[in-house]
């Protein structure tokens, strides 16, 4: 099978999946609730060399996937939509090692492994998903690797995922997306405060009224409200000064519950993501809890 093939499956798949577990392919997807509505239990913990493992269900017990709760949140969301894939697709069970070698070319794609990770971009990154965010991030067209970059963020995917599926949906040609994995991640620069965050969000009033999921860490870069008012921050978002003429604010692990961002002229929701460990019970989607500071790793 070739990606091209792989691709055609994948994409009526996903857009079914979608559907048929009440997802809104115009946001970004709640995969672990299409998990619980497909029947799956899900458990999380450390797995050295592996991303996850999907069991077939049988007659007597529903699907299940063991996930490794050590890699990044981006990549923990992106191998259960690829073992998600598997049973959607009807595959037996799979044991899912490091998906890095295979996209590297250091392991060979199974006819299996195509489907299935051809099945998380589409079912992770659907096409009005992604036309949506280009207007919250103000964009009408992805011009730099700063816009894949934030709409990484904002749909929970890898960077090169979204060089990947922009591809797939005519958003990049092949030479921009190339030249673009070979750059820079997109990330903004950090500013002055410290410590270094692990991810910077700029978030203006096109992001009015919407909703973003953040983690301990992250930098939220706010721009366009009143020059003389400060943003009412919930508790947990830490204010950090000026970057230009914006404002750098810090989440810490203090925000454990929904809150909103209100600027003078426009407003945004805000949600935490919580631990990725033990049952799927813990994993509401607003949980609070302390994020595992364990080393993780990025799906490429």
């Amino acid at each position: 099978m070739n990606w091209q093939q792989a691709h055609m499956v994948a994409f009526t798949a996903a857009a079914r999946a979608l559907a048929k577990y009440g997802v809104d392919d115009r946001e970004r997807v709640d995969v672990f609730a299409a998990m619980d509505r497909a029947g799956f239990d899900i458990m999380g913990r450390p797995m050295p060399g592996l991303f996850g493992l999907y069991l077939a269900g049988t007659g007597a017990t529903g699907p299940a996937a063991l996930l490794n709760s050590r890699m990044s949140e981006a990549t923990i969301r992106h191998t259960t939509a690829h073992e998600l894939g598997h049973h959607v697709l009807g595959h037996a069970s799979q044991v899912d090692y490091d998906l890095n070698d295979l996209h590297t070319g250091k392991r060979s794609w199974t006819k299996e492994e195509q489907e299935a990770e051809a099945f998380a971009a589409w079912f992770l990154m659907p096409r009005k998903a992604m036309n949506r965010v280009l207007v919250r991030i103000g964009c009408t067209t992805l011009s730099a690797p700063r816009d894949v970059y934030q709409m990484a963020l904002w749909l929970g995917v890898s960077y090169a995922g979204v060089l990947r599926q922009a591809q797939n949906i005519k958003m990049l040609s092949r030479a921009q997306a190339t030249a673009w994995s070979q750059a820079a991640s997109g990330r903004p620069a950090p500013g002055a405060s410290q410590p270094i965050p692990q991810r910077v969000w700029e978030l203006g009033p096109s992001a009015d009224g919407t909703t973003i999921h953040v983690q301990t860490g992250d930098r939220l870069r706010i721009g366009g409200g009143d020059s003389d008012a400060v943003p009412k921050l919930p508790k947990g978002l830490d204010p950090q000064g000026p970057t230009g003429t914006a404002l750098d604010v810090d989440v810490t692990s203090v925000f454990n519950a929904p809150g909103n961002i209100r600027t003078g002229r426009w407003s945004i929701g805000i949600i935490p993501t919580p631990c990725r460990r033990g049952c799927v019970q813990s994993w509401p989607t607003w949980a609070g809890g302390s994020q595992d500071d364990e080393g993780r790793t990025e799906v490429r």
